[in-house]
């Protein structure tokens, strides 16, 4: 048998645990580069999902109408008047962010932005 190479698949399993190449050298792993990737990962994760976002965070936009104020009208009743079976409550707060309005305090001649269906 003089002038054959040694066939690999002949050799002795390892018997030391250790995992190895298809040449059967062992893989060497290095520990900072294993917790750099773990630590790279989430982030770019993170920015993925920033930047990119969901569907459920484009909501379709809100068809409004101007209504002036009169003297005697209120939140409620301007809400209530909001008609399409909208619920006066949600109506209401939809009325007051839309306008950046705390509270119910409006003024005779303010313009409001009114939600439609």
């Amino acid at each position: 048998m003089f002038g054959k190479a040694p066939n690999p698949h002949n050799q002795a399993p390892d018997r030391s645990g250790a995992e190895l190449h298809k040449e059967g050298r062992p893989v060497t792993r290095d520990p900072l580069q294993l917790s750099v990737r773990l630590l790279v990962l989430p982030v770019v994760l993170a920015l993925v999902f920033f930047f990119v976002g969901s569907p459920a965070d484009a909501e379709a936009p809100i068809q409004t109408v101007e209504y002036v104020v009169e003297a005697g009208d209120t939140l409620w009743a301007i809400a209530s008047d909001a008609g399409d079976g909208i619920d006066p409550r949600a109506a209401l707060i939809e009325i007051q962010e839309l306008n950046g309005i705390e509270g119910g305090l409006i003024h005779p001649g303010q313009v409001l932005l009114i939600p439609r269906g």
